[in-house]
């Protein structure tokens, strides 16, 4: 499982569930990256999606509380480990965490890398920012390749790899190349 997100310098993802940034090379690149693969995410992250629909030309499956969560082609999981079961049919390389916030914090360490749109900005904190978790504290993880600097509307950004060393330690599998 690979992370994939885009966050301020300060690792704000966003606010009160709405997205710090929309630049349109990184859905481009994420549209890319995702395309008839699968991907995870929480409902939150549900609610800020186009029309708050699933995610077409994907396998999407959102981990929610709610067994009755409204998400027509989606597999609906309540829990980890029913989480686990469900991607072993899947190729790591091909399974994305999106989001949110909550789920980066719990799953973050059972990802083999992180790919990450870094914006050359940081953002002010409130009692509703949302997160990414700080790879750089974590002994496990390590920076890999760091993209030219990109600019878009007035934004410089990055795309920055990590790799999880404990992951490829114990289970020998190198993270998808960008």
């Amino acid at each position: 499982m690979i992370a994939l997100a885009i966050m301020s310098a300060n690792r704000i993802i966003g606010s009160n569930h709405h997205p710090a940034f929309k630049i349109d090379q990184d859905r481009e690149r994420f549209r890319e990256l995702t395309k008839d693969k699968v991907v995870i995410y929480g409902s939150h992250t549900l609610q800020t999606l186009p029309n708050k629909h699933i995610l077409p030309h994907r396998t999407n499956i959102i981990l929610s509380h709610n067994r009755n969560l409204d998400a027509p082609g989606a597999i609906i999981v309540s829990s980890v480990n029913e989480l686990r079961y469900c991607l072993r049919d899947y190729e790591p390389n091909d399974v994305f965490l999106i989001g949110g916030a909550t789920l980066f914090a719990e799953l973050i360490d059972q990802c083999s890398a992180a790919i990450l749109t870094i914006v050359n900005q940081e953002l002010p904190k409130s009692p509703t920012s949302e997160f990414f978790p700080n790879l750089e504290e974590r002994a496990n993880w390590i920076i890999g390749r760091t993209s030219s600097i990109h600019f878009y509307d007035g934004y410089q950004f990055v795309y920055q790899q990590y790799t999880n060393l404990d992951f490829r330690k114990h289970h020998g599998s190198s993270p998808k190349k960008t």
